[in-house]
């Protein structure tokens, strides 16, 4: 029986013991007196063990496996303690190294969150901006429309744009928990050497072209004298200055496409395939090829510039002309809820895998010697993706050595709208 148990009977007993001096009957009072001194002592005995039970219940555990839990449960909780110490620490050196390589990046560089509070900035970027708490401090809208459209991708670079007299591209890049690396690329020297060259490609084609349109005259006039033994100079002649006249009029092209301001306006794309169809099923034909259009019977309404699009058609159409000798070529309109989708392809000589990165850059020519005979530039490809992205739209290729290509062509049926960066 426990401590409580004693105690409990005890002061049961002695409640009878006074039961009997109190009461007296047949038991004879001073029994009932001894009895309740005796138990009255037990009691007190009992009283006191109970106390220093409880005493030593409150001063500490009463079993050995009491305080091997009570140890354990205190060593985990100590070893649990000194990991998450050491974590927090190694967790700071990785910070505090990362702040160091952000410090060493020569462009202004952010961390934020995604609600666009900076958590860190390097030296570069508190020296470009003076902003200290939110990105959006910074004061351009077009630098806030494209935050917000990295952020909602999560990731990705943006175009150039002007920001503080400087063009800059965007870089983000997510880190941990929702938080994501800024980082302004300044491409300014980029920008103004491309648009010096720009400029003087587009001053050097407007003073050829007096000139050549001048001894193309000549060459009319000097025709009908030229003699069979001068006939095969005069052909050289001839084909050389017509190379020189393409290739100011494609650098116009594309100094028109680069900066003339688009006239956007609802056109049907049907009506200007249909009528360079006219125009080029006569030449495919004299070459010995088959020249195919898939149209929609349908009105087929895009919002573009006329002249744009037209051009797009005509240098896929030519590049197609160009490089094809035998087959086929088709061109095919499609469409879907928002997006007009033009296929150019042919069974031409086909492009090499690695002329493929390149195809789309000024001057490039894949097979040099035979764009020489064609009287190629270069040129059309690059004022066509020029046209296309002015147009929100994207170009591919896919091609094989031999076997021919597919130029694809996707632009939105309406535009957004337009934007200085």
């Amino acid at each position: 029986m426990s401590l409580f148990g004693w105690f409990f009977l005890g002061w049961l007993f002695e409640l009878v013991t006074l039961i009997f001096v109190l009461f007296p009957g047949h038991v004879s009072w001073w029994i009932g007196v001894v009895l309740f001194c005796v138990f009255s002592l037990v009691m007190g005995g009992l009283f006191f063990l109970l106390k220093k039970d409880i005493q030593h219940a409150w001063q500490g555990p009463a079993s050995p496996l009491f305080v091997r839990e009570i140890t354990d449960l205190t060593d985990s909780w100590n070893i649990r303690l000194k990991e998450k110490r050491e974590t927090i620490e190694l967790f700071q050196k990785e910070l505090d190294r990362w702040h160091e390589v952000l410090e060493g990046i020569p462009f202004p560089t952010t961390i934020i969150n995604d609600h666009g509070e900076i958590l860190f900035a390097n030296q570069g970027f508190q020296n470009t901006f003076q902003v200290k708490k939110f990105c959006w401090e910074i004061p351009s809208h077009h630098f806030t429309i494209i935050l917000e459209d990295l952020l909602k991708r999560g990731q990705g670079t943006s175009s150039p744009f002007a920001l503080k007299e400087r063009y800059y591209s965007i870089f983000l890049a997510p880190l941990l928990e929702k938080r994501f690396l800024l980082l302004f690329v300044d491409r300014t020297e980029e920008i103004l050497r491309e648009q010096r060259e720009k400029n003087f490609i587009a001053q050097a084609a407007h003073e050829l072209k007096t000139p050549l349109t001048a001894l193309q005259g000549y060459l009319e006039i000097l025709e009908p004298t030229i003699t069979p033994q001068q006939e095969k100079s005069f052909s050289v002649i001839r084909h050389h200055l017509f190379r020189l006249i393409q290739l100011s009029q494609d650098l116009l092209s594309l100094q028109r496409g680069e900066s003339a301001p688009l006239q956007v306006e609802d056109v049907d794309i049907r009506e200007i395939v249909s009528r360079l169809s006219e125009i080029y099923t006569p030449r495919f034909t004299q070459k010995g090829l088959r020249f195919t259009v898939n149209i929609p019977e349908k009105p087929f309404i895009i919002n573009a510039d006329p002249l744009a699009i037209e051009e797009i058609l005509v240098n896929l159409l030519d590049n197609a002309l160009r490089y094809t000798d035998r087959g086929d070529v088709k061109l095919t309109l499609s469409s879907t809820r928002d997006k007009v989708t033009i296929t150019c392809e042919d069974t031409g000589i086909g492009i090499s895998e690695k002329d493929i990165p390149h195809l789309f850059q000024r001057f490039y020519v894949a097979d040099k010697a035979r764009s020489r005979q064609t009287g190629g530039t270069g040129l059309g490809l690059a004022l066509v993706k020029t046209l296309v992205l002015r147009h929100h739209g994207e170009i591919s290729v896919k091609s094989e050595k031999n076997k021919g290509s597919v130029f694809t062509v996707i632009l939105p049926l309406e535009q957004p709208e337009e934007k200085s960066f």
